[in-house]
């Protein structure tokens, strides 16, 4: 019989906010294979695009203004694949350590 410690598990080395718009996307994907649409999801995409767009003076997000500008002034959400949703979470989740979060911090104690 073995005895011994488990190692830790290594947290994942990505931004928060990077995992939740994967998890948007992800939602978007899943509802578009299965038929539908889902427009929170599409409302929540395009809060977080405009986002993007006002900071377009930083280079990274410049270079993706053109995705950017696609999905906020067009109906290009309505007639986009999974391919298209794919594309759009490789090519902005790392955007999104720019844009500001306003989560409310919640301290607790222990009694």
């Amino acid at each position: 019989m073995k005895s011994g410690i488990a190692n830790l598990i290594e947290p994942e080395k990505d931004d928060a906010n990077a995992l939740r718009f994967d998890a948007l996307l992800y939602a978007i994907e899943f509802a578009n294979l299965c038929g539908t649409r889902n427009t929170r999801s599409f409302s929540d995409l395009r809060k977080r695009a405009k986002a993007f767009s006002t900071l377009a003076n930083i280079p990274e997000i410049a270079s993706k203004l053109p995705l950017i500008e696609k999905i906020i002034n067009t109906s290009y959400l309505e007639s986009a694949k999974f391919t298209d949703f794919e594309n759009i979470r490789n090519e902005l989740r790392d955007l999104m350590k720019y844009i500001e979060t306003n989560r409310k911090i919640i301290y607790t104690t222990d009694y």
